[in-house]
């Protein structure tokens, strides 16, 4: 049994370019820690301030070209159904345009296999850098 891959990003407040790593708060802040040193990984990390409406969890899942599909993606299905990717009822879905989430894990019915590459599911941007992406 292998460990899944848990990884955050979010938008960094210095630059404004995306940080993927470990997500820890404190004091009011929230921060996406990148290591530095692959030998020692837990205490070797570059530690950046994130904007905390842009922080998104990695679903374990990836589309159709390999890319990992992380909490506010914007993707396609059959290259015209466009859904944003969210965390809500205790599993990753898609918000639906018309009010309907659509889950995959769990007891959902809604299957995505990340490792079938017929599979139809593109990332087609994010609601942070395609605002425009995400409009009706």
């Amino acid at each position: 049994m292998g460990i899944r891959k848990i990884i955050f990003r979010g938008k960094r407040l210095d630059n404004g370019e995306w940080a993927y790593g470990s997500l820890a708060e404190t004091h009011g802040k929230l921060f996406i820690g990148i290591p530095t040193d692959p030998d020692n990984p837990v205490f070797m990390m570059d530690w950046h301030i994130v904007d905390p409406a842009t922080v998104g969890q990695f679903t374990g899942l990836l589309d159709k070209n390999g890319k990992e599909i992380y909490e506010g993606d914007i993707v396609v299905y059959g290259g015209h159904c466009k859904h944003v990717v969210e965390f809500k009822h205790g599993m990753f879905g898609y918000a639906v345009m018309g009010g309907w989430f659509i889950g995959y894990g769990g007891n959902s019915n809604f299957t995505f296999n990340p490792l079938d590459k017929s599979d139809e599911h593109e990332i087609i941007g994010n609601i942070h850098d395609n605002k425009l992406l995400n409009e009706k």
